[in-house]
């Protein structure tokens, strides 16, 4: 840290200038858009003249400073210049004069991004940093200074990554008026209450990233020039003068110095002049309301199938990682994974995953998601080259089908052969026992496990249903008119094999009869369909950023229904109207039961035609008191309540939209008794009736919220109107045990059962040519422990992350510290040594505070409730 002298004298004010980059990873335009300053109708900017301009300003004067901030953009620009070019960026880095901040591949997003995948964007970010630039790579501020909102955990990671501060301009605005008035912009924020730690944290005294007011040096600005021509008509050179002499004149007794800085230069300086102690925080950021009216709570919802899309890529990339690691592919195949890294760190960004960039770049971040799970079938057919086959056999090629979801796959459909062998991967670090399904185009089948014995499937139509939507572009004859449910059992960290051959019939009796039933009489707690009429007029209408109803929530009504019963799982097939169907699902075994919505085309009337935003209600006699929990993406449960605020006294201006919340992945609401738990597949907006949960799944907003994206959150789909289909996973039980439920089953729903298919020709001669199951783990892992994180780091070295998902206070049995053997935990390679590094994996845990606390013999790690711990591990493969 090199910083420009500043005065120690008390009676001195010091004003650090930081100038800074702030780039938009995509948003009007697509990201390479940004970059090459392609589209300049939509925005004048360039992201590569940025930097440019800025290098060239800096070798002029040692004593200017600039921060930059996000390193998906750094990187690209690295790759594009010469050496003279990138030398000249790295002696301005070492210098001081360049400081790295933030750090990450993007600056994501807080309400609506997995804590996965946020450390994963951190850490391709922060690695490619180091890569650079060496210890000069390291960034000590994050800078998360556009979110809309800031969550607990977030604060949390930050802190395990070694970070020291934290500086954000986005916050609610009563919160807001509340800290200017105490003089609180600065505080240390409790971000963990089981492994307290903390963060010093500062707000930008602006309402948004940019300067305060009545400063601007930018280009951009509109300040006349110089026109020191006296022959000009224009001409303002003594004009200039004198309102400059006048204003330095007017200065002189206040004892300022102003000069260049850098975020961490600023922390100095606060760190050797604050003596009295600083406030702190121990809630979060969100709801972020910019006004009275204006709730930034839409984007919890916005484009939920692209958010799905993200959660389904990164789910690909987990296992992806894995399998590189697990079998030492080769670097064609480290690339495909880098690849398929930085697709999913780009739509963390907090304009995609939020759904809040423009239909063209959400287009652009689609295909870039698309490509690189093309990549990741290349790879998984790597690893099966390599680890299938027995002794002389030939691999055969395994392919995916993307839309599975929608009963196709293409394969299948269009092949000659009657029997396919479907392998299922499974990334978790505990077993999995459980159903898949599979599309299937004949009337008779027998499925085969992966030791040879024949077990009982179950085999459904689908009537109703399928025919009210059409869900795909495709033409309605490619969807499978049946459906196979498969009971399998897979290892830890493996696969098994399934034989299905329709060459046999399939036994009778599998499948009841229907029946037809109302619904609010089938379960003991009432599930319903409702839509919000958004404000279309006025200052603030509903939009792609904020959620703001006209008037209370229309009920959709009730349901035709279908029972169809099963020895495997039994169903209730609601169909509401022509946009709204549910199947809900009672799988054998199952302490939870799933809700499969689709919802859409919302529709849009010809004439007169209004925004409408779709929910889910879920009523129990649970008397809640208005108190309900939400995950911080995805880990800590935070305690919510209706029309209160810990920070600030509530204004109740948007009764509605100003007491929704984000999920990542869950919410529950509870008494002493009994609780209510949902759990979805995507990030969504949430809040809190009597006795119950409500849930947004769908939105279609006919005009633009004034918030800059300029754009009417109008998905099409395929022209009709976009069409969802999503899950949510119903736990209802006792309070004290429910945790046991639901901080598994969110593992299992991240780590999804990943399926590829190939033909087969012979089943006996398969069965011997292959090895039909596998487990990369001695044993699997304590329910409460779970491998976050395994990838191939360098060469000869892996990257490991163990964490304890439960909190202290949910359970004593499984929430007391765990132990593990790291050194004996797998099967495909010898660990030699092991490093224990920082959460980001960019520094070593002894440069820190902390110390190392774990057996170097033995390998054996100790995890406390909520603890992260990653390791560097030196191995042999085996």
């Amino acid at each position: 840290m090199v910083c420009n002298e500043w005065s120690k004298d008390k009676g001195v004010i010091n004003v650090h200038l930081i100038p800074h980059t702030h780039d938009d990873l995509g948003w009007i335009k697509t990201v390479d858009q940004y970059y090459y300053g392609a589209k300049p109708s939509l925005v004048p900017v360039g992201v590569q003249y940025i930097y440019n301009t800025v290098i060239n300003e800096l070798e002029k004067n040692p004593e200017r400073r600039f921060s930059f901030a996000e390193t998906g953009f750094l990187w690209k620009w690295y790759n594009d210049h010469d050496d003279f070019e990138k030398h000249k960026l790295q002696k301005l880095v070492k210098t001081g004069q360049i400081e790295l901040i933030g750090g990450g591949w993007a600056q994501n997003d807080e309400a609506t991004s997995h804590y996965i995948d946020i450390v994963d964007q951190m850490t391709l970010g922060l690695k490619k940093l180091e890569q650079l630039f060496g210890e000069c790579g390291k960034p000590s501020v994050a800078w998360q200074i556009d979110p809309f909102g800031h969550s607990k955990e977030q604060a949390n990671l930050f802190s395990l990554m070694g970070y020291t501060s934290l500086f954000f301009a986005r916050l609610h605005y009563l919160e807001k008026e509340l800290r200017l008035k105490n003089k609180t912009l600065e505080f240390l924020w409790n971000s963990s209450d089981d492994l307290k730690t903390q963060i010093f944290t500062g707000i930008f005294f602006q309402n948004n990233y940019g300067p305060p007011d009545g400063l601007c040096f930018d280009t951009l600005c509109y300040d006349d020039p110089i026109m020191d021509n006296p022959d000009m008509e224009d001409y303002n050179l003594h004009r200039k003068i004198s309102t400059f002499v006048a204003h330095v004149k007017n200065q002189t007794n206040y004892g300022i110095r102003v000069f260049y800085s850098t975020p961490s230069c600023y922390v100095k300086g606060v760190a050797e002049s604050f003596s009295t102690r600083l406030p702190t925080k121990n809630d979060d950021f969100f709801p972020y309301a910019s006004s009275s009216h204006s709730y930034w709570t839409g984007y919890f919802t916005s484009r939920p199938t692209f958010k799905r899309m993200i959660r389904e890529a990164s789910s690909i990339l987990q296992l992806c990682k894995q399998l590189d690691a697990l079998a030492d592919l080769g670097p064609e195949d480290f690339a495909n994974v880098e690849t398929m890294a930085q697709a999913s760190a780009l739509v963390q960004h907090h304009d995609a995953v939020t759904g809040t960039a423009r239909e063209h770049v959400t287009r652009d971040y689609e295909k870039q998601l698309y490509k690189s799970i093309q990549e990741g079938e290349m790879l998984i057919n790597d690893y099966l080259k390599k680890v299938y086959p027995k002794k002389g056999a030939k691999p055969p090629k395994h392919v995916l089908c993307p839309l599975l979801n929608e009963t196709i796959c293409q394969p299948l459909r269009c092949s000659d052969e009657s029997t396919f062998a479907v392998t299922i991967f499974n990334s978790n670090s505990r077993q999995f026992s459980g159903l898949v399904r599979v599309p299937y185009y004949s009337k008779q089948a027998i499925v085969i496990d992966s030791k040879g014995d024949r077990i009982p499937v179950q085999r459904q139509v689908f009537v109703q249903l399928m025919k009210t939507f059409k869900v795909s572009s495709l033409n309605t004859n490619h969807r499978a008119p049946y459906e196979l449910i498969i009971p399998v059992e897979i290892g830890a960290l493996g696969y098994a094999t399934y034989i299905v051959d329709n060459s046999t019939s399939i036994e009778d009796g599998l499948l009841s009869t229907v029946v037809e039933k109302r619904t609010n009489t089938y379960h003991k707690f009432r599930q319903e369909f409702f839509y919000y009429q958004g404000i279309m007029n006025g200052t603030q209408p509903s939009g792609a950023y904020v959620f703001r109803p006209d008037g209370e929530a229309i009920a959709i009504g009730c349901a035709k229904l279908e029972v169809v019963k099963g020895p495997l799982v039994s169903e209730v097939r609601q169909t509401f109207n022509s946009w709204v169907s549910q199947i809900i699902r009672l799988k054998k075994s199952a302490k939870h039961i799933e809700f499969d919505w689709i919802i859409g085309p919302i529709p849009k009337e010809y004439r007169n035609a209004v925004t409408k935003e779709v929910i889910t209600r879920y009523i129990t006699d649970i008397n809640h008191g208005g108190i309900f929990y939400t995950d911080s993406n995805g880990r800590q449960m935070i305690r919510r309540q209706k029309k209160f605020n810990p920070s600030f006294e509530y204004v109740d201006s948007e009764p509605i939209s100003g007491n929704y919340y984000p999920i990542t992945n869950r919410v529950y609401i509870n008494n002493d008794n009994k609780q209510l738990s949902v759990l979805t597949d995507r990030s969504e907006g949430v809040t809190s009736v009597d006795g119950g949960l409500e849930i947004m799944l769908h939105r279609r907003c006919l005009v633009d919220d004034h918030w800059g994206v300029g754009e009417a959150l109008d998905e099409l789909g395929d022209g009709k109107g976009l069409v969802v289909r999503g899950v949510h996973y119903v736990v209802l039980g006792s309070a004290k045990n429910t945790a046991m439920i639901h901080r598994p089953l969110a593992i299992d729903i991240f780590h999804d059962p990943y399926l590829t298919f190939t033909q087969v020709k012979n089943v006996s001669e398969y069965m011997r040519s292959y090895k039909m199951e596998y487990s990369a783990m001695r044993r699997s892992l304590p329910e409460s422990i779970h491998l976050m994180t395994l990838e191939k780091w360098h060469r000869r070295s892996l990257l490991v992350r163990l964490e304890h998902i439960f909190e202290a206070h949910e359970i004593f049995n499984s929430s007391k510290s765990v132990v593990v053997d790291l050194k004996n935990l797998f099967t495909s390679f010898k660990v030699v040594k092991a490093t224990e590094l920082m959460l980001a994996a960019n520094r070593n845990i002894n440069s820190t505070i902390r110390k190392p606390n774990y057996d170097f013999d033995n390998l054996t790690v100790t995890l406390k409730p909520m603890e992260i711990r990653t390791f560097k591990l030196e191995v042999d493969w085996i």
